[in-house]
């Protein structure tokens, strides 16, 4: 892919998909989500429409957000987070992000939906998604995690 059609395929978004990544962004520098387990990361970068690679410069996905946690050793981990102003259809959301967590199988990383927490459609997406979720309320607030029920 090269960088002007990483340009176009990203500029058809929405000024709401853009806002929420704004501040998701803001609120994990200046409120970082701890990492489960034990040992605390050395450093930690967020990094914005990060590319997904499957082989050596083959780009087929970005992360709305990506948190990069370096550990002793230099081991990484990832967290992906995947940004939906709304809900289109619940279940649509959770193939993409399936596909995003077979992209990044083999390696450590989780894969986290970013959604509003008054989408009319988010209570069948809790239902089918059995993972975390962030929730983000109209005034630009974000919940902690918030489990999916399935």
């Amino acid at each position: 892919m090269t960088p002007s059609e990483a340009y176009e395929t990203g500029r058809a978004r929405d000024a709401g998909h853009d806002n929420m990544q704004a501040r998701l962004m803001l609120r994990l520098r200046d409120n970082p989500i701890a990492w489960d387990g034990d040992e605390k990361p050395r450093d930690v970068d967020i990094l914005a429409e990060q590319p997904i690679e499957v082989s050596a410069g083959r780009i087929v996905a970005f992360a709305d957000i990506a948190e990069r946690a370096t550990f002793e050793g230099g081991k990484n981990a990832w967290r992906i987070y995947e940004i939906k102003p709304s809900i289109g259809s619940a279940g649509a959301l959770v193939r993409q992000c399936r596909v995003l967590e077979q992209l990044l199988s083999g390696r450590a990383a989780i894969v986290i939906p970013v959604v509003m927490g008054n989408d009319p459609k988010l209570g069948d997406f809790k239902i089918l998604w059995d993972d975390r979720i962030i929730l983000m309320s109209d005034d630009g607030k974000f919940s902690g995690w918030v489990p999916g029920n399935g």
